[in-house]
Parts: structure tokens; sequence; C-alpha cells
């Protein structure tokens, strides 16, 4: 099939293939060279959203980007090792940008400590139940709630909220303790977020480990054992 040339040289072969090609490659185009596009966070969307963008995107440099990898590295590095000088945390399983995770039973409950600055600055620290094992799991600690609950809240103080059995990702559930923790983040914010991390990290364990039963709860004092097996036994009794 021929095709007819335009004015300016171009036949409308060319023309299709440049509008399939653009068609194609979206907001890549549009973001400059040197940056990454981000999604945004539902909340956000209405702020950012513009007629002609479909999908709202957040524009990050590269270099920003590179910038915050090594301050999260330096601030876990720091975390840990004051962690392991106060004891209050067990070794972690597990972690990643932006996370660390100590685990209470592998793959299915553990406790995580959390720090992002984006979409909203905070700092948190939860535990994570996941798939049956995790909802066993969680059916011990909600049972043993009016006992653990004055003490978690005891580590927040009054005007810090927090989430029991939240469910933000399917087949996840958390009980949950986050505080907003706004920019800039300079070494005195990180000294502040470590010092609320490790001491709401070690009464979120102090609470939970000892309910998975083994050496962590053979080895806790009475009061534990004992919160231990009343939880038992209610599930029993609920199960029955």
């Amino acid at each position: 099939m021929k095709y007819k040339r335009t004015r300016t040289g171009i036949t409308r072969q060319d023309l299709a293939r440049t509008s399939h090609t653009l068609a194609g490659a979206g907001s890549v185009l549009a973001a400059p060279t040197g940056f990454r596009a981000l999604p945004i966070h539902p909340g956000l969307a209405a702020a950012r959203k513009t007629v002609a963008t479909a999908m709202p995107v957040a524009i990050i440099p590269r270099q920003r980007e590179k910038s915050g990898l090594a301050q999260d590295r330096a601030f876990w590095r720091d975390l840990l090792a004051r962690r392991a000088s106060l004891g209050g945390l067990p070794a972690h399983s597990a972690g990643g940008y932006r996370h660390r995770r100590f685990a209470i039973i592998r793959d299915a409950a553990w406790i995580t400590l959390y720090r992002a600055a984006f979409p909203f600055p905070q700092v948190g620290v939860f535990l994570r139940c996941v798939g049956l094992a995790g909802e066993a799991f969680f059916t011990l600690a909600d049972r043993a709630s009016p006992e653990i609950q004055p003490l978690l809240r005891a580590e927040l103080g009054p005007d810090l909220a927090m989430e029991w059995g939240a469910c933000h990702h399917p087949g996840m559930t958390d009980i949950a303790a986050i505080l907003a923790a706004p920019l800039p983040w300079d070494d005195n914010a990180a000294e502040q977020h470590i010092a609320w991390m490790l001491r709401v990290g070690a009464a979120w364990w102090n609470c939970f480990a000892s309910l998975a039963g083994g050496p962590e709860v053979n080895n806790a004092s009475p009061a534990k054992r004992g919160r231990h097996a009343r939880a038992k036994a209610g599930l029993g009794g609920r199960s029955g």
C-alpha cells in the first residue's frame, strides 16, 4: 500500500508510527531526564492531578532519591547499634528500605519498625499478622487485649492513638502505633525517632512475643506465663 506524502515530506505511515509511539510512551515522555516518576498517595491525588494527567505522579530528582537511600541506611545502622546496647528487641530478622522486622512466628507474625518521609512523614511500630497462623496469633493477642492494651498505651501516652486490628493490606492484620514526624529530618530528629521506636518497639515485643509460646514463654516472668495461659484458654473456649 502506498502512502501519500504531506507538504512537509512526511508520509501518513510516518505519522501513524509516531502517534503510536507517543501513545505507548505515556507519562514517561513527560518526565525530564534525570527524574523518576512515582505514584502519589490517593489522598494527595486531587491536589496534584491536572486536566491532561490520567494518573498523578510525583517527580523526584534521582540525586535526592540517592541521598534519601543513604540517609535511610545511616538511620537504621544507628538504630540497630543502639538496639544491641539496650537489649529491648532481639536481632532483626529482615528489613529493607524504610523498615526492619523482628520475627515472632516466621512468615506469620512479626514486629516492624517503620520510618517514611513519603507520602506522610511518620514513624511507626506495629505487629503484623499474616495467613492462618497469623490469624490464630492475632486471636490470642485479641483475647489478651484487656491486659495488653493498658501496657501499650502507657508507652504511647494519652495523645497518641493506637490502631488495634487494622487491615491496610489484604490478608494482613495490624496492631499499630503511628507518630507524625514532620520534616526536615536532621540529626536531632533522627535521635528522637530512634528513641521512640526502640522504646515502643520493646513494649510491643514484650507484650506479644510471649504469646507465641516456646522459649519466650518459658523464660518469661510468672505474670507473662499466666497471661499466655489465660489467652490460650480463652481461645480454646471460643473455638469450642
